[in-house]
């Protein structure tokens, strides 16, 4: 199960449709401000849970919650007009989640999204709402208690924070949460690699949970271990330029993208080739592509492991100033999965990177953001996770000026170093 996923079906595009008609906005926006204050309204809850009093408090709202027909209860809920259980059921969901820094919350909504501010109060009366009657139902039906609630929620947490706007983060004092999980990625089930057949292929989803689904303890152990492990002194490792050999071999036109919305540089450009690997595997990609470089390096011995040597992906989606990868951009990853297996002495180190639009900590955050939701698509696909490492460099080490559209999409990319082999 994805809690933000959920949510986001029980809304549906019948609610969505009701709020942007009662709101004045259109279905979209309204549709991507529930994209935003799910995830933002989990995570403040995912904050209570160190505090078991704070948490009953909570649960207790949404037991209030469970009743009536959210389609009939909307107007009341999106404006706050009526006193009915509904409403107060949200009111109160909101302040025990946000306290007095709720206004503050619509506000950061508000922009991120662009909204109004009426409007992103309303919608996220109606996720405090929501919030209501899926707690409140296993709370009804399951018998949900604090403790019960606080694993759920720890289960959850790659899935809501991989979900979560960047600028709620450090709002929600989520930032220095201990990476329990990985963020979770959706991906694709196939029997061998698929052959990338669009610019736009080649990504895992948030998932579902932005956060990881549960590992065996031993897996869990060492995932803990990665993400809370102490940081390393030296600064970060130098990217090369886009012109280096080693860097972004045969890249193409960095592709058309939103400020810090999709990344990667350009899409590889020649003509398909296979490749049969050590064990046996046979793989079909680009022959520009990251699979061909990274294999080459790795079989040429006369090239040593060093820091400089960074190999981008080229077709990594995500969504605007958001983690999650988008749907049917897996192909490079489920090769590179392929390629490790194949080369098990083989570990690699995830970048991530952005341009240098909008504030240089939020841009780190999603950078690591990133990383991470990469690194997890690896280990979904069959990597062991002790092969990777991540790290996020926000708007360091651009590989191109940030004054034209094309050098700040070079700029928003992944990218992998070999670190043994």
């Amino acid at each position: 199960m994805n809690i933000v996923d959920t949510l986001k079906e029980m809304a549906g595009p019948a609610i969505a449709q009701q709020a942007a008609t009662v709101l004045g906005e259109s279905e979209d926006s309204v549709n991507g401000a529930l994209g935003a204050a799910i995830p933002t309204a989990l995570g403040a809850l995912l904050g209570k849970v160190s505090d078991p009093g704070a948490l009953g408090g909570i649960l207790e709202a949404f037991r209030s919650g469970t009743g009536g027909n959210l389609s009939d209860q909307l107007g009341g809920i999106l404006g706050g007009t009526d006193d009915s259980d509904e409403v107060k059921t949200s009111k109160s969901v909101l302040d025990n989640l946000f306290g007095e820094n709720l206004n503050g919350v619509i506000e950061m909504l508000s922009k991120a999204t662009g909204v109004k501010v009426n409007s992103a109060g309303g919608i996220l009366a109606l996720v405090g709402s929501l919030l209501g009657k899926f707690f409140g139902g296993k709370a009804t039906s399951e018998g949900l208690e604090v403790s019960g609630l606080a694993d759920l929620l720890n289960s959850q947490k790659a899935n809501i924070l991989s979900a979560l706007p960047a600028e709620a983060s450090s709002m929600l004092g989520l930032v220095d949460l201990p990476k329990i999980a990985m963020p979770k990625v959706d991906v694709p089930k196939v029997a061998a690699p698929a052959v990338p057949v669009s610019e736009t292929s080649i990504q895992p989803t948030q998932g579902s949970n932005w956060l990881v689904p549960a590992f065996g303890a031993i897996v869990v152990a060492s995932v803990i271990w990665w993400f809370t492990r102490p940081t390393p002194v030296n600064p970060p490792e130098v990217k090369p330029a886009p012109s280096s050999s080693t860097q972004s071999e045969g890249s193409a036109k960095p592709s058309k993208a939103d400020s810090n919305g999709t990344t990667m540089a350009g899409e590889p450009t020649q003509a398909i080739v296979t490749k049969v690997l050590p064990d046996g595997k046979k793989l079909a990609y680009k022959g520009d592509g990251i699979e061909s470089q990274l294999v080459g390096f790795i079989e040429d011995a006369s090239r040593p492991v060093d820091a400089d040597t960074w190999f981008n992906f080229h077709g990594l989606n995500f969504g605007s100033s958001s983690a999650t990868l988008k749907p049917g951009t897996y192909d490079e990853i489920t090769n590179l999965a392929a390629i490790l297996k194949a080369f098990p002495k083989v570990r690699l180190k995830v970048g991530g990177y952005t341009d240098d639009t909008g504030d240089a900590n939020v841009n780190l955050q999603l950078s690591q953001l990133r990383a991470d939701a990469v690194m997890t698509a690896l280990v979904e696909a069959g990597v062991q996770p002790e092969r990777l490492e991540s790290e996020g460099y926000g708007s360091d080490y651009p590989v191109a000026g940030n004054d034209t559209e094309e050098g700040r999409a070079q700029n928003r990319r992944i990218a992998v170093r070999v670190t043994a082999k």
